[in-house]
């Protein structure tokens, strides 16, 4: 066998096996929080999270962060587990728990590397629930999103807001309480049509949606 072509293999067997551990990893960090709070769009390169309002795209690389925690927490739950393992071999054969310590650690060390937070990101992209398309956020412009839910524009009602809806931008504030004089947009209106009463409860009409 050539020096080149033994080069490759064993470059295609390391690519596999850490193929082998960081597929699992990815479809766990989904399984425990990103199939229903993060969305990746490959169109925009961004990764999106769900903020209990809306769905805020990541531009602070926020998702690094994330998945580096987890991770972090992933090691940490086997280095756990490899201690108590190791204490219950120390008792039949010391030297058996020491080899078990060593490695457990040398594992967690790679677990918590930046080339296992990297091939864990982008392996999570592929995560079928976690993929959406661009066109798919904001596409029902009568749906309203504010820091206290989300008003549907054709009936007036706010209800509390859905990751479904797949909403990303919101209002400054929160709707009124229900019954609230509009005192503001009403002096507004009232201001640039010249107190004209009858334009006013037009453009109110209007801005309902319900015509």
């Amino acid at each position: 066998m050539k020096a080149g072509d033994d080069f490759s293999r064993r470059r295609a067997l390391l690519r596999n096996s850490r193929l082998r551990r960081d597929a699992p990893l990815a479809s766990d960090l989904g399984l425990r929080c990103w199939d229903r709070n993060a969305r990746y769009v490959a169109a925009w390169g961004k990764w999106l999270f769900w903020t209990g309002t809306r769905w805020e795209v990541d531009d602070k690389l926020d998702h690094l962060t994330r998945v580096r925690a987890y991770v972090r927490e992933r090691a940490k739950v086997l280095l756990d587990w490899s201690e108590r393992k190791a204490a219950a071999l120390d008792a039949q054969k010391e030297v058996e728990g020491d080899r078990l310590r060593r490695k457990a650690k040398e594992f967690a060390q790679t677990l918590r590397s930046k080339n296992t937070i990297a091939a864990v990101e982008s392996l999570a992209r592929s995560n079928r629930a976690s993929m959406a398309r661009s066109d798919a956020f904001d596409a029902d412009r009568l749906l309203l999103g504010t820091p206290g839910g989300t008003v549907d524009l054709r009936t007036g009602e706010l209800r509390p807001a859905k990751r479904e809806d797949m909403i990303t931008k919101l209002t400054a504030c929160a709707p009124a309480d229900l019954g609230t004089c509009p005192l503001i947009w009403l002096t507004f209106l009232h201001e640039i049509f010249d107190g004209d009463a009858e334009l006013v409860a037009f453009m109110q009409w209007v801005h309902t949606g319900k015509f």
